[in-house]
């Protein structure tokens, strides 16, 4: 599990200290979701720039500059890759055309969830070596492989990646990528403003909004992120949708569960997610809990939303273990 962040500010609305306090809130908000890294990616002076730090939010100096006025974020748990180096944590610098420290990237991106065939895929499209070892970085890989950024591309990618994930990614026009996989995302529009923040989750979001005062009375409405939709915001704060197929994601996960050993009588509702499992074990509940939950018929998004908010979670804890003592599992019902 890791945190998303963000905004992107067309109009210019915020003054520089507020974007920076922005920024800063978010982060820090965003830190239930990892502590292990923290970065930033934004664009100034025709350069994108990316500062990355294998530090937890509020020990992560966050600056923006001035000309800075779209900003994306991460904060890491990390799975795979040490954190310690640098390269591993997000955002991941891509370039069309090879690397060079003479020019600047083509754009950043960041990624929450799990990919389970990033080595794979590595092998199948003969993909160059590279020293980092987070699985994330194999959907850059991709997108330089393929030269280009239209959200057809992006599609293509996604549709070819297994596991867990929704990515987001920032190009030096300042335009705005949202990929909507099985991993949740929260986006709001401050229609005065001209203003979108973005977060994991709509608590975080929350959070966020009550930590600044520029922005407690100004009326917001929800951006729709539905599985499967490429979301495009440039720097105008103009959105164009766009889609790819989800369907693969969820077939190989079951796949996985099935391979891992699990009864193939479970439902495809239960979900193989290990960091979902992993989290919850970190907080201090069973791998039973979550099973109970999932066969009751909550969504994965929803276990992971209601970690965070543990008195939702108890309350729907409670209620699922009632379900299995009078009628013997949810299924029964």
């Amino acid at each position: 599990m890791c945190g998303l962040f963000g905004f992107s500010d067309p109009f210019h609305s915020l003054r520089t200290s507020q974007a920076r306090q922005l920024l800063r809130a978010l982060a820090e908000c965003s830190m239930v979701r990892g502590t292990d890294a923290t970065g930033i990616a934004y664009n100034n002076q025709n350069w994108l720039h990316i500062y990355r730090r294998d530090t937890s939010a509020d020990k992560t100096p966050l600056y923006l500059p001035a000309g800075a006025h779209t900003a994306m974020g991460h904060v890491r748990m990390a799975t795979q890759g040490d954190a310690r180096f640098v390269r591993n944590n997000h955002p991941f610098p891509g370039y069309f055309g090879g690397l060079s420290s003479l020019r600047s990237p083509d754009f950043a991106l960041a990624h929450n969830g799990i990919l389970y065939n990033d080595q794979l895929l590595r092998r199948q499209l003969r993909l160059p070596k590279t020293n980092v070892q987070t699985d994330s970085y194999v959907a850059v890989q991709m997108l330089e492989a393929a030269g280009s950024f239209q959200p057809e591309i992006l599609a293509q990618m996604a549709e070819q990646l297994e596991g867990t994930f929704t990515l987001t990614l920032l190009d030096r026009r300042d335009t705005l990528y949202f990929v909507r996989g099985n991993n949740p995302l929260s986006l709001v529009e401050f229609p005065r403003l001209g203003l979108f923040v973005y977060a994991s989750t709509d608590t975080i979001l929350q959070e966020t909004l009550a930590r600044l005062d520029f922005l407690q009375k100004q009326l917001y409405s929800r951006v729709y992120l539905e599985e499967g939709m490429i979301l495009q915001l440039d720097a105008k704060g103009n959105i164009s949708p766009h889609y790819f197929n989800p369907s693969k994601l969820w077939d190989s996960l079951y796949d996985i569960w099935l391979k891992q050993g699990h009864a193939a009588s479970h439902s495809p509702r239960i979900n193989p997610l290990d960091d979902l499992v992993d989290t919850a074990c970190n907080l201090g509940y069973e791998t039973e809990d979550i099973e109970i939950l999932l066969a009751c018929g909550y969504g994965y998004e929803e276990i992971e939303i209601m970690l965070l908010e543990p008195e939702s979670f108890h309350a729907a804890l409670r209620e699922a273990y009632e379900i299995y003592a009078v009628y013997g599992g949810c299924g029964s019902v």
